[in-house]
């Protein structure tokens, strides 16, 4: 999972910020914004999940 949060934070700085800056952003880069958060999310639940996993 750590590797798709590397993943999400590259896609981030290498994609979507640098596209959120032209004079008039495609609309595929919110959707590929709204997918690297998407991926953070996942990623987090996922730390729950094991973190809850390990109380038990």
């Amino acid at each position: 999972m750590d590797k798709v949060l590397q993943f999400a934070d590259t896609v981030m700085e290498h994609v979507v910020e640098p596209a959120k800056y032209a004079s008039q952003p495609a609309p595929w880069v919110t959707l590929v914004e709204q997918g690297t958060q998407f991926l953070r999310v996942v990623w987090a639940c996922c730390q729950i999940v094991e973190w809850i996993g390990l109380i038990d």
